[in-house]
């Protein structure tokens, strides 16, 4: 888990301390958890949204992002473009899917999507 948010970090061209980023989701009270990933980001000053989408909504995120499921060996998968939702390993048969979107570098131009997070 640790290691694909620094990965994406890094998509994103944001310049941190892997390990800092690590040691900051494994020493959250809740880890490992999608809260303990997200309160990570916003000690790093990165605003992010979690929310509970339908697939067919998925091409509606605005990519990167990062896709929570099950069926991941570490929970969390880096989507980096559409094409990475079709991939072998990546299980999309669960009815709802978490996933965490950061408008980080897009945030003045990304489109509004939290109309399409179930509540």
């Amino acid at each position: 888990m640790e290691q694909v948010v620094v990965d994406y970090l890094k998509d994103l061209g944001i310049s941190v301390s892997a390990e800092y980023c690590k040691k900051m989701i494994v020493s959250h009270p809740d880890y490992p958890s999608l809260l303990g990933v997200s309160d990570a980001l916003e000690r790093l000053g990165i605003p992010s949204q979690i929310g509970r989408i339908e697939e067919e909504h998925l091409s509606k995120v605005e990519f990167p992002f990062l896709l929570h499921l099950e069926s991941a060996r570490d929970g969390l998968v880096l989507i980096k473009k559409k094409e990475d939702l079709g991939k072998d390993h990546i299980d999309l048969t669960q009815k709802t899917i978490t996933c965490i979107n950061s408008f980080f570098i897009r945030c003045a131009t990304a489109p509004h999507t939290s109309s399409i997070f179930l509540d």
